[in-house]
């Protein structure tokens, strides 16, 4: 071969080489570049799937509320109370356990004992409410159980610390020739130290006597029962009972001992100075005819301390009753100047009946402790636990939803802040220092396990992208206004707002971040099921308004005219609140914001329907919407809905409480044609007008009365709500003292609402002994959970027309 030829070979051969070579290079980059966007894609995706937004962790700012500690004189001032609203009768403190003392009964003679504490409407007592109750130191319940009468009353002690307290228990039957047995709990879960239990069988007298974190030492004991007849006395002590356990520990150890002739408690060996360790619940029985007293107290005690205690710390029995009647008078007076039903004309029935409403209102109040389940699909469970909660709260219904809610608790603060200013704020800031660091608050509070056994168990698990209108901001309106009127000292309150600012602005932003519309300036409620065929009309749940229709086919362009609203509200109460604490920033942008969203020209253009005359949600929707017939279907399969006409955006075409909100929330100009339009149309018979207040769903709507499953009853489509129906009265008061073209017409509509609301309600009490969470609309017959002293007590607000 040639040399021309071996070069050109080799050359050749070399070339070859470094292609060869480029080749692997490029491959090992590619490879390389390959494993490293594989690592990206990896660690993004496992961002996604398993990293969670700030769920659990708490707002970076002060809370409003420390962590009680014995150097605080509020805690003593209200520790103890009746904070356990979901039983009959029982008083608890604002500690982190459970520690608590309860009282059960039950009629002898039974073949088997029905015993009643917890609030149960399958006991079907004939009412029990509060009929007096000042908030912090006294209060007085009637129960009524068939032929027996119970009356409870608890009062602080005469010490200004309020560390110690008495309980009177009454009972009275209409049959004298029956036995009752009356038993008290007394219960100190995972306390610390010894506890002692003395029975005296002689004088019928116990007591109780140990150690509590938090409370220090402690002795609860009873005055000798006062009764017509012969009393008995049984006990029973158990160590470590979890809370949710107490009333089937007690039917279970009830027995017909041998030589008795009732059920009692079987009692435990011990000797007077036997002492117990962890005792956790010490159950104490008397049985006797009516009619039965006793008083019992509670007094801080210190272990060598023998005998009574010392006569300054509790009341004896002949001052126990001249207190209670003295707290009545005193509860009587301030409740007079406050609401000044009297002046009004008011019959003393009726002034009971206003009397009932704050009174079981604020005994709805009660102390929470726990972690609520938050939802996290990616974690174990699907949910992870919220950071850990004290919370004050009223519940709705002590019965039914003895819990939190949101929404709920700011129409119940509207009551509360004229009879406490000091209670609304604490309650509020509890509420408030629940704020996450997203600036989400769960809109149900389901604090612990015990709260957990007592709720179905979709409602558990809350969602952290899940709204409830902010009704908070209603109260810090009504706040200002008190505070303008001097009923509330300024010096306080803007101590409470410099704390509680930032936890609003966080929550405002939470709201306008989290529940914008794809339209700036709109918003939507989210949680809305876009794949749901199973309901007529998939559920708003986060609205508070529940199956309310909306837009037949969710989607992510609705429009909801009362979430707007909300946020046109929450702004100018923000800049309300700016310019009280000098952020002149935010001051400027709440304003700015605050006009945008509640100008008429923004309503309009985005809800008004000038076919229909009235303001409407927008969305994807049809009325062509109906249930398939159940007798057509397989059983055990979910009944399915048909859609006929294809649906389209448009205005949503239902009527009801919805349209109402720019009216509702005050922010139509007085002058507004839109204004006229709406109260033309608001008391037609055929739509929203009855006898008993406003229906929430027109009367002519296709939705009206309809289930939304088989088995899913009507709820917001067409009942009377008296919170709806009290932001209504509150607005017609508001313009018939506007001065514009429509003054005369809101009157006329004021006065004619606000009797049939108050009437009706009025009737319902009389003759069913409740309150009721809604009132039907074509009878007035309450309906729903009950007792409901929740927000249907506002009917005191519009007796009294406070506004």
């Amino acid at each position: 071969m040639s040399d021309q030829k071996q070069d050109k070979k080799i050359k050749d051969q070399l070339s070859a080489s470094e292609v060869e070579r480029k080749k692997k290079k490029n491959f090992r980059k590619k490879l390389m570049s390959y494993f490293l966007n594989s690592v990206v894609v990896i660690a993004a995706v496992s961002v996604v799937y398993f990293y969670q937004p700030d769920i659990n962790k708490p707002l970076p700012y002060p809370r409003i509320h420390s962590r009680y500690t014995l150097t605080n004189d509020t805690l003593f001032q209200r520790m103890w109370g009746t904070y356990r609203p979901w039983v009959y009768f029982g008083i608890g403190t604002r500690i982190t356990r459970e520690f608590f003392f309860d009282l059960m009964w039950f009629k002898q003679d039974q073949s088997t004992p029905r015993v009643r504490y917890n609030c149960d409407d399958n006991d079907q007592l004939t009412t029990y409410m509060w009929t007096e109750h000042e908030g912090a130191r006294y209060a007085t319940q009637l129960i009524r159980d068939s032929n027996l009468n119970i009356t409870t009353q608890f009062l602080k002690g005469p010490t200004d610390d309020g560390s110690s307290w008495s309980v009177r228990v009454r009972g009275e039957s209409h049959d004298p020739s029956e036995t009752y047995s009356f038993i008290f709990l007394g219960f100190g879960y995972y306390g610390s130290g010894k506890r002692e239990l003395h029975i005296d069988e002689d004088s019928k007298q116990f007591m109780v006597r140990g150690t509590q974190i938090y409370y220090n030492d402690y002795q609860i004991y009873n005055s000798p029962p006062v009764s017509q007849n012969k009393v008995q006395l049984h006990y029973m002590t158990n160590t470590r009972q979890p809370a949710n356990m107490v009333k089937s520990t007690v039917l279970n150890n009830l027995k017909k001992r041998r030589g008795e002739k009732i059920y009692t408690l079987p009692g435990v060996e011990f000797t007077p100075e036997h002492r117990l360790d962890m005792l956790g619940l010490a159950s104490v029985q008397f049985t006797a005819k009516t009619p039965f007293e006793i008083d019992i107290h509670s007094v801080p005690f210190q272990f060598q301390i023998r005998g009574s205690p010392p006569p300054d710390l509790t009341w004896g029995p002949g001052q126990l009753t001249k207190q209670l009647d003295n707290q009545s008078n005193q509860f009587q007076g301030k409740f007079d100047r406050i609401f000044g039903l009297s002046k009004k004309g008011y019959s003393p029935e009726e002034i009971e009946f206003g009397q009932v409403a704050l009174s079981s209102l604020i005994g709805g109040i009660g102390f929470f402790f726990g972690r609520s389940l938050v939802s996290a699909p990616h974690h174990e469970g699907g949910y992870i636990q919220y950071g850990q909660a004290r919370l004050i709260t009223g519940t709705p219904a002590r019965a039914k939803f003895a819990r939190g809610f949101l929404w709920d608790e700011g129409f119940h603060l509207l009551l509360v802040a004229h009879w406490s200013p000091d209670l609304a704020l604490e309650i509020l800031g509890h509420w408030l220092d629940l704020t996450n660091a997203d600036g989400w608050i769960p809109r149900e509070q389901v604090l612990g396990s015990a709260a957990r056994d007592q709720i179905p168990p979709e409602f558990i698990v809350q969602h952290n992208d899940i709204a409830n209108p902010p009704t908070f901001f209603l109260v810090l309106e009504s706040l200002l206004r008190l505070e303008k009127r001097g009923v509330i000292d300024s010096a306080k309150f803007h101590a409470f707002l410099t704390k509680a600012y930032p936890r609003l602005r966080a929550w405002l932003y939470w709201y306008q971040r989290t529940q914008k519309g794809s339209v700036t300036n709109t918003y939507y409620w989210r949680g809305r099921d876009p794949n749901l065929d199973t309901e007529l009309n998939p559920k708003t749940l986060a609205s508070g308004l529940d199956d309310y229709p909306r837009a037949s086919h969710p989607t992510d362009t609705e429009k909801h005219l009362d979430l707007l609203c909300w946020m046109a509200l929450a702004n100018k109460i923000m800049y309300q609140l700016a310019s009280a604490v000098g952020e002149e920033d935010d001051r400027a942008r709440f304003q700015e914001l605050s006009s945008k969203l509640g100008s008429l020209a923004h309503l309009t253009k985005h809800h008004w329907d000038s076919e229909a005359k009235r303001f409407s949600d927008y969305g994807l929707h049809t009325n062509d919407v109906t249930l398939a017939d159940k007798s057509r279907g397989p059983q055990n399969v979910p009944i399915k809905r048909k859609v006929g006409r294809k649906p389209k955006l448009q205005l949503v075409s239902h009527f009801g409480y919805v349209n109402l909100f720019p009216l509702l929330l005050r922010q139509l100009p007085a002058d507004s044609q839109q204004l006229g339009d709406i109260l033309s149309s608001l008391d037609n018979p055929d739509q929203l007008w009855t006898e008993f207040g406003l229906r929430s769903l027109s009367k002519q709507d296709p939705l009206y009365r309809k289930s939304n499953t088989p088995t899913d009853a009507p709820y917001w489509r067409g009942a009377v709500w008296i919170n709806i129906n009290y932001l209504a009265v509150q607005a017609l008061q508001h313009y018939s003292t506007t001065e514009g073209p429509h003054t005369q017409r809101a009157g006329e509509l004021y006065s004619r609402l606000r009797i049939n609301l108050i009437t009706n309600v009025f009737n319902q009490f009389q003759e069913t002994g409740y309150f009721w969470e809604q009132y039907d609309d074509v009878t007035g017959a309450g309906t729903g959970a009950h007792p409901f002293n929740g927000w249907s007590s506002l009917v005191l607000l519009m007796m009294a027309e406070i506004y």
